[in-house]
């Protein structure tokens, strides 16, 4: 019996809107210091500072990813649900992607493409330890290519 693998986006992956938003947040401090902006100009500036150090969260809790026994699903939503399974006979062929950055911090993403198209593909955004996963899915697409 084959373990059943949960993935989630590595928050590493989000490395770029941490840098951006403290920058933003650092310079708003800076300008607010020297310009004495009014607090409704403030506020409305922090919105999207906010947003650039909340929306990994969302990201990580909206979507998952599944190696089961028998496929692989990317599951998107909070309230509803939307999944993609690819079955691991029909999974045809497998990329990894890893920037700059990735490799510094160990993160990428891995696309798995199904024989029926390239349209159906999932992509597992931002894993982390990409080259293990990567290993592990080409090792259960071997084992149902050879039953």
């Amino acid at each position: 019996m084959v373990k059943k693998i949960v993935l989630k986006r590595s928050r590493k992956s989000f490395i770029g809107n941490y840098i951006l938003a403290t920058a933003a947040f650092l310079t708003l401090l800076l300008v607010n210091a020297i310009f004495e902006l009014s607090s409704i100009v403030v506020y409305i500036l922090l919105i999207p500072i906010i947003f650039l150090f909340l929306e990994p969260e969302f990201a990580v809790i909206h979507t998952t990813y599944t190696l089961g026994e028998d496929n692989i699903s990317e599951i998107r939503g909070i309230i509803t649900k939307k999944r993609r399974t690819i079955p691991w006979n029909l999974a045809a062929y497998t990329t990894m992607r890893k920037g700059v950055i990735g490799r510094i911090f160990n993160f990428g993403d891995i696309v798995v493409t199904s024989a029926s198209g390239a349209e159906n593909k999932i992509v597992l955004k931002g894993i982390k330890n990409p080259e293990k996963m990567l290993g592990k899915i080409e090792e259960r697409m071997r084992k149902h290519k050879s039953l």
